[in-house]
């Protein structure tokens, strides 16, 4: 009898363990069902609204919404395109002030959890491969009136929040894509 008992435990602990590791890490999904990887046709679908502007290039494109809204903030929100592939999407916010992007931070938190600490020049230097802007050689100094703040969700995203102090003029957050084609180095993200 305990050895059948014992059987019994076995056999229910494999079947646990065997259907956690079916699990799949969850996809992330983006506002209206949009996700990784969706075309422009299938993002512009999921939007429901043709873009107030839409840019196609060699390997790049976008498609700009102008007029959303991020938390209590009115936006501008982009998608960047890689090959027809969604791998990039980033709200900008404009005219905003040190507590807004705390706002945003505590928003964000309160979704994702605790954001990471970072180094700005990281974040900078992978914003201008995901834009696919030529920056100058920057250094730590040119980022020390800036604000960042950095989450890696389970299934590889990236979510970074940025706001220029200096100039106050606008905050960006950007979600990358897990599976984008910029390389480059992720410590401390």
């Amino acid at each position: 009898m305990k050895r059948i008992a014992a059987l019994l435990c076995a056999l229910l602990l494999l079947t646990v363990s065997c259907g956690a590791l079916a699990e799949e890490t969850p996809v992330f999904t983006f506002r209206n069902g949009v996700q990784w990887d969706m075309t422009p046709e299938e993002v512009a679908a999921c939007e429901g609204t043709p873009a107030d502007s839409s840019r196609e290039e060699e390997i790049r494109s976008t498609l700009v919404y102008n007029s959303v809204q991020a938390s209590k903030y009115p936006a501008m929100l982009g998608y960047v395109f890689l090959e027809h592939q969604l791998k990039t999407i980033m709200y900008m916010i404009f005219d905003v002030q040190t507590e807004d992007f705390i706002y945003m931070k505590n928003a964000l938190a309160q979704v994702y959890g605790a954001s990471q600490d970072v180094d700005l020049l990281q974040i900078t230097e992978s914003i201008a491969v995901i834009c696919g802007v030529d920056l100058p050689d920057l250094t730590q100094e040119d980022f020390a009136n800036a604000e960042c703040a950095c989450w890696q969700l389970d299934d590889g995203t990236r979510i970074m929040l940025y706001r220029e102090k200096s100039t106050g003029e606008y905050m960006a957050m950007f979600y990358i894509n897990p599976n984008g084609k910029a390389s480059y180095d992720v410590t401390g993200l």
